[in-house]
């Protein structure tokens, strides 16, 4: 089996050394074999919704938020949650707090585990902006 090794280089200890941090350990830790995948609202499926509902089931606070820079270079918020094989970081939004908050496993019935379409907005709710 190749190893790869990874030098970072940390410029100052503010944001970088949590950033670096988290792309070590979130990335480039590949011991447990999952893969890794990166969810905003619009691909949120009902699987990973009711992930998010049994982890967080009083909503995520502000100390489980994973914050990162993604490859364009803009600040991400997300939370985590695991599957079997897969570990997604869920983009963090006003429209899923309010989706989470009103979670009913009854509403899915009709839909794929993994069908994006089924989790839609809330009602009367205008775009994040985050």
């Amino acid at each position: 089996m190749k190893k790869n090794i990874i030098f970072v280089t940390l410029i100052d200890f503010g944001c970088k050394l949590v950033i670096c941090n988290f792309i070590l350990t979130y990335f480039l830790d590949m011991k447990d074999n999952l893969k890794r995948v990166i969810v905003d609202f619009k691909k949120l499926t009902p699987e990973i919704l009711a992930l998010l509902v049994d982890k967080y089931p009083d909503g995520y606070d502000d100390n489980q938020i994973i914050t990162f820079k993604n490859a364009k270079n803009e600040l991400i918020e997300a939370v985590e949650v695991t599957t079997e094989d897969t570990k997604y970081l869920v983009k963090v939004s006003t429209k899923l707090a309010v989706t989470m908050e009103n979670y009913d496993e009854d509403d899915y019935e009709d839909y794929d585990e993994d069908d994006p379409e089924a989790v839609q907005p809330p009602e009367d709710f205008e775009e994040d902006v985050d």
